[in-house]
């Protein structure tokens, strides 16, 4: 299995796994830290301290969706059930451009119209 294919499979997963740490970082202890001393920014600092966890959790919970529909994709893939691309037999997306509708290969990057 192509390193390529399982990083674009799995970026997008990765990608908000790493915003929820970070936003949780940032909310949670870099702007209540910065702000709670100045009166005129303390309001803002318990804002941002309560809001930490639901902008965790929602990062979080788009991680988690985006990695079974991905694994989904890559079972399907695997079990022979899913479009192959013909020139590597790698994963294929659907996409629109300007001529309508094609096939790009996730593993090798070929384009195929439909």
């Amino acid at each position: 299995m192509p390193n390529r294919m399982l990083f674009k499979l799995f970026a997008i997963p990765a990608a908000l796994l790493a915003g929820s740490i970070a936003s949780m970082y940032v909310l949670g202890n870099l702007i209540p830290s910065h702000f709670e001393g100045i009166s005129m920014f303390s309001k803002m600092s318990e804002q941002s301290l309560s809001a930490a966890p639901w902008a965790g959790a929602l990062l979080l919970l788009g991680a988690i969706a985006f990695f079974w529909v991905s694994f989904a994709r890559l079972r399907k893939w695997q079990n022979g059930k899913a479009t192959c691309c013909s020139q590597c037999g790698g994963m294929v997306d659907q996409k629109f451009g300007k001529y309508g509708p094609y096939l790009n290969c996730l593993a090798c990057g070929k384009n195929e119209s439909n």
